[in-house]
C-alpha cells in the first residue's frame, strides 16, 4: 500500500517579518524531507487578496494544522478557532522573546490550557516538530480533549452575544434589541462581568447554541486588542461550526482581513442596528424549533461518558434560567422567607447566590394567578450614569432628594410597564 503524506496548513502573521522568514525557510525545509507537505497561507493568494473561503478550504483539505500565535494577530486566531471547530490537530509555536507578546498571551488566559512550542527561528520549528510530531497523532485534537466533554446533551437553545469592550451608543441599542426581541434566549459573555473564560466554556456555548452575534470593540479604545483577539478565536470557532455568525465592527476595524466580508463595519449606531435587524429573523425561526433532547443513557457501559458530561452550571445564573428553575436549584432559609411574603433583602458578593434567587423567585411567585412579578434590573451603564450624576450635586440633602425621585420614578415606570403589557388579572397582587 503506498504511504500517504500528511497534508498541513501554516497560519501566521504577514505583520512579523523576522519569524515569518523562518517559518518560511522551516516549510520549505519539512516539505523537502518528504515526510509531510506543508501549505501556507501565502499560497492562497489571488491577485493579493486573501479570501476566507480558499483559506477555509485548505484547512479543511489539511490533516494537520500549524500557527505561530507570536503577536496574537487577528487573523490567525480566527483561522484557529476555524481549525478547532473542524477537529483538526493543531500544533502551535511561539517566540517567547517577544516579551510584549508574552505578556499579551498571558494575559488572553483563554489559551493557556492549550500548550505550544517555543520557537525563534527555523532550525527551532524543524526540529521541535520532528520532537514533537503532531502528525504522528492526528486525533488528539483541542476539540476532542478540551471542548467535547463539556457539551451539554440537549444543547442550548440560546444565541451566544460577545459584547463590546465598551458601550458605546451602539453597544447599549444592540443589547436592548436583542433583550427585547430574544429576552431569556440570549448567553453573554460581557468582558466587564468576566475577562476569564475557558476555551471550554466559548466551546460548549458555541457548538450548542443557535447563532452568535459578536461585537468587535475599535482598535483606538482602551483594552481592544485582547478583547478582540479572543473574539476572533470565538467567531472562527463558530464559522467551522456552520452556525449563523454575525460580525459588527466600529469604524474600519480588521479591513482588510482574510474574513472582511464576513464582517460589518458601522459609523452608527443605527447601521448597527440595522445590521442586527437584518441577521435576527432567521435565527428566531431557528429558535422556535423544540430542539431534539436525547434520553439519558441507562447503560452501565455509558456511565464514563455521562459523568463525563455532567455539568454544575454556569456561574453566571442569566446564562441558565431554564436549568436552574428546573433542575438544581437549591432552596435555602431565605428564599422560604421571600416566598412565604416575608420582607428579605439578599446580601451578598457576586456569586454568591443573588440572582439564581431572583430567577426561581420569579418563577415560583408567577405560578400563582394573583401575584403580578415585577423584575426590575437596569442596565449597568444607567447605573453608572445616575452615579455620574449623583456627583454633580454638592449638598447631601439634594443627593438624598434625587436618588428619592429616581427611585420612586424607576419603581413607578416599571410597575406601569408590566401592568400595560402583563395582562394583569383582578385582585392582582404585586411583587417587586
Amino acid at each position: 500500500m503506498e504511504h500517504r503524506i500528511p497534508k498541513a496548513f501554516f497560519a501566521y502573521p504577514s505583520s512579523s517579518p523576522t519569524l515569518k522568514k523562518s517559518i518560511q525557510e522551516a516549510v520549505h525545509i519539512l516539505n523537502s524531507q518528504g515526510y509531510i507537505k506543508i501549505k501556507t497561507w501565502e499560497d492562497c493568494s489571488t491577485g493579493g487578496k486573501f479570501i476566507l473561503d480558499t483559506i477555509c478550504h485548505e484547512i479543511d483539505e489539511a490533516d494537520l494544522f500549524l500557527a505561530d500565535l507570536t503577536g496574537l494577530n487577528a487573523n490567525v486566531m480566527f483561522e484557529l478557532g476555524y481549525a478547532i471547530a473542524r477537529k483538526k490537530r493543531v500544533w502551535l509555536i511561539f517566540d517567547q522573546t517577544y516579551k510584549k507578546g508574552k505578556n499579551m498571551f498571558n494575559q488572553l488566559k483563554v489559551l493557556t490550557t492549550v500548550g505550544y512550542v517555543s520557537c525563534c527561528n527555523s532550525d527551532d520549528i524543524v526540529s521541535k516538530f520532528y520532537k514533537e510530531n503532531p502528525a504522528g497523532d492526528i486525533e488528539n485534537t483541542i476539540f476532542h480533549t478540551a471542548i467535547e466533554p463539556g457539551l451539554n446533551p440537549g444543547g442550548y437553545h440560546k444565541i451566544l452575544h460577545l459584547k463590546s469592550q465598551h458601550e458605546n451608543e451602539a453597544a447599549v441599542r444592540v443589547s436592548n434589541l436583542l433583550q427585547k426581541r430574544l429576552s431569556r434566549q440570549i448567553i453573554l459573555d460581557d468582558p466587564r462581568e468576566s475577562t476569564v473564560r475557558t476555551l471550554t466554556w466559548y466551546g460548549s456555548r458555541v457548538f450548542d447554541c443557535k447563532g452568535l452575534i459578536c461585537h468587535f470593540t475599535n482598535p483606538e479604545r482602551e483594552g481592544a486588542y485582547l478583547q478582540n483577539t479572543r473574539h476572533a478565536l470565538v467567531c472562527g470557532m463558530a464559522h467551522g461550526s456552520e452556525i449563523p455568525l454575525l460580525m459588527i465592527a466600529e469604524g474600519d476595524f480588521l479591513s482588510p482581513s482574510d474574513y472582511c466580508e464576513h464582517l460589518k463595519n458601522y459609523s452608527t449606531a443605527r447601521e448597527a442596528l440595522e445590521y442586527v435587524e437584518d441577521w435576527l429573523p432567521s435565527v428566531e425561526q431557528a429558535l422556535k424549533i423544540e430542539p431534539n433532547t436525547p434520553k439519558v443513557p441507562r447503560s452501565a457501559t455509558r456511565l464514563a461518558k455521562d459523568l463525563r458530561n455532567l455539568r454544575f452550571g454556569d456561574y453566571v445564573a442569566e446564562n441558565e434560567e431554564e436549568n436552574l428553575v428546573g433542575q438544581y436549584f437549591i432552596q435555602a432559609a431565605a428564599y422560604d422567607d421571600a416566598v412565604k411574603g416575608k420582607h428579605t433583602v439578599f446580601v451578598g458578593r457576586k456569586g454568591s447566590g443573588k440572582t439564581a434567587n431572583l430567577i426561581k423567585l420569579k418563577d415560583e411567585l408567577s405560578k400563582q394567578r394573583l401575584n403580578v412579578v415585577c423584575v426590575i434590573k437596569p442596565p449597568p451603564y444607567q447605573m453608572e450614569r445616575i452615579v455620574t450624576l449623583l456627583k454633580k450635586y454638592e449638598y447631601l440633602d439634594v443627593k438624598e432628594y434625587t436618588i428619592e425621585s429616581l427611585w420612586k420614578f424607576l419603581l413607578l415606570t416599571e410597575i406601569a410597564n408590566t401592568a400595560y403589557n402583563g395582562n394583569i388579572p383582578h385582585r392582582a397582587q404585586l411583587m417587586l
